[in-house]
């Protein structure tokens, strides 16, 4: 073995290693648990190569969660697969963590299958010199499934605005998630959630490092119509956005906007039907921009 063709390959193997140890030394204030869960083991494999960047494979595995990473030794850190992980949704984890992703995610108690989410290798950027979430650049794709939802929060005030039964926790289907993150922003554009007969679309950005929540919920026709019995009411086509927006621990939802966009079809159908004829519609239009607050049909 000589220095020029010197070539290191080490694997660890931990069980039972106490995550809440790691959390207390790098003074992550439980993050790291809520995320994995108090015991997981690890593995650790790593390759050196004379003039070659180093390579390194972590997986961790504990009763709540599933993750691998192969990655770079190099400054910035690069992927060298798909990063993966399968994570049990526990209040814990929605506090923590996924509310950073979505609002609704805060009320979040359990899933029927663990959630998944693939961080690609393409694209991904990670500083290790001076670590700032700021300086990370990623795409990934989230695959909520099928939530349990505690019965309060955001998600049962919306049930209640659309006169949905609240007696039982609600439980919703989401699309897959389309995620890009930079400059500390985490931005997707194409997610719907489905709940009883509700289907909501949601876009917008999380700053997680300003703490802000700038997003759209977006209704369809089909979902307001079927809400509020305005099936004659709405045109085909028809969508209606309320804004959602503040801090990530507290973020507001219009849920007046979407009362007082039902009360303007209402009144607009009924004038409608009662006058009739082209003198309905024109009443009825003129109805229609008097009323109109937000962005409809």
């Amino acid at each position: 073995l000589t220095q020029d063709a010197a070539y290191v390959k080490t694997s660890t193997k931990m069980k039972g290693f106490p995550v809440e140890l790691a959390d207390a030394m790098l003074d992550w204030d439980g993050q790291l648990t809520d995320l994995l869960g108090r015991v997981a083991s690890i593995t650790i494999q790593g390759e050196t190569e004379k003039d070659q960047p180093g390579r390194l494979t972590l997986s961790f595995e504990s009763p709540t969660s599933q993750a691998s990473v192969a990655s770079t030794l190099s400054d910035p850190l690069k992927l060298l697969a798909d990063a993966t992980a399968n994570l049990t949704v526990t209040p814990q984890l929605s506090q923590r963590w996924l509310k950073r992703i979505h609002p609704f995610l805060n009320d979040a108690a359990a899933s029927q299958q663990p959630i998944r989410l693939t961080v690609q290798r393409h694209g991904f950027v990670a500083p290790l010199d001076n670590p700032d979430i700021r300086q990370i650049k990623a795409n990934a794709v989230l695959d909520l499934g099928t939530i349990a939802f505690k019965q309060e929060g955001l998600l049962n005030t919306l049930r209640r605005v659309f006169k949905q039964d609240t007696s039982r926790p609600p439980v919703a289907t989401f699309t897959p998630m389309n995620i890009h993150m930079e400059n500390g922003v985490i931005t997707y554009s194409d997610m719907t959630m489905r709940m009883d007969n509700l289907a909501l679309g949601f876009r917008g950005r999380i700053d997680q490092v300003r703490d802000r929540v700038d997003m759209v919920m977006t209704i369809s026709e089909q979902t307001m119509a079927t809400a509020f019995g305005l099936r004659d009411a709405i045109k085909p086509g028809y969508q209606f956005e309320v804004p959602i927006r503040g801090s990530i621990d507290k973020p507001e939802v219009d849920f007046g906007a979407i009362v007082g966009e039902a009360a303007r079809l209402a009144a607009q159908s009924q004038l409608k039907k009662h006058i009739g004829g082209p003198e309905g519609e024109a009443i009825g239009d003129v109805l229609d921009l008097l009323l109109r607050g937000k962005k409809g049909n």
